[in-house]
């Protein structure tokens, strides 16, 4: 069953896994974690919009109006309390790379419609391959430039911690999640994922959590509650 479907596994592997975690991990040399964090949650408004655009499903009003509050929430949040920002000077370069990486994953989760009837186990470890093989000519234009260091000792508790946590055991604990509950229901835990980001980089980055943060990530989880109450 691999076998059959090996192309389109290859797309949403290194499209959901590879190109997703590499401009994310890139993002974050430009902008906070926070940032990084509440901006994720845009995934659905860009899952509600590849499903307008390639699916031809109509959006309701109420969804449409949840969809501008979530993104008027993410604007705020990348230009600092202050939209005119965008409009003068664009987005800040990790946060435009960001919201490209969530693009990435949107169209990962859009992709799952036609996901084969393998086991999670089996389809992980497919996504898993293909991400490495994504992430490979990355790695080999870092060593041609000599862009590539040394993590030393801190670095390599932080890569074991990274391949353990949310690689492996945050991969697994969803997908178990899935199975139980359904896709429907285990997708909305998809939002907590801003707070508990915006959390753990106050306590252990000891970033500063400002208003606009705050204010962004209440429109951007009440957008996508709207929208999710609005579906036809």
């Amino acid at each position: 069953m691999l076998r059959r479907h090996a192309v389109l596994l290859f797309l949403l592997g290194g499209v959901g896994m590879g190109c997703f975690n590499l401009l994310m991990y890139l993002a974050l040399n430009h902008t906070t974690a926070i940032n990084v964090s509440i901006e994720q949650a845009s995934m659905p408004v860009f899952i509600i919009l590849a499903n307008f655009i390639f699916l031809r499903q109509r959006a309701s009003i109420l969804q449409l109006f949840g969809l501008l509050v979530a993104t008027i929430g993410v604007i705020l949040t990348a230009t600092q309390g202050d939209p005119s920002l965008f409009w003068q000077n664009g987005l800040n370069r990790g946060d435009a790379i960001m919201l490209l990486a969530c693009v990435f994953y949107a169209a990962y989760s859009f992709g799952l419609r036609w996901k084969p009837p393998v086991s999670w186990h089996s389809f992980i470890f497919a996504m898993a391959v293909s991400a490495m093989m994504v992430s490979v000519p990355f790695t080999l234009v870092e060593l041609s430039n000599e862009q590539q260091h040394n993590p030393g000792v801190a670095g390599w508790w932080l890569l074991a911690y990274i391949v353990l946590f949310p690689s492996l055991l945050g991969q697994l604990f969803f997908a178990r999640g899935v199975s139980l509950i359904g896709a429907a229901r285990a997708g909305v835990f998809i939002n907590l994922v801003p707070i508990f980001g915006a959390v753990l980089a106050v306590l252990i980055l000891r970033e500063n959590f400002y208003w606009y943060h705050g204010v962004g990530l209440c429109m951007v989880l009440a957008g996508i509650a709207l929208a999710e109450k609005g579906k036809r």
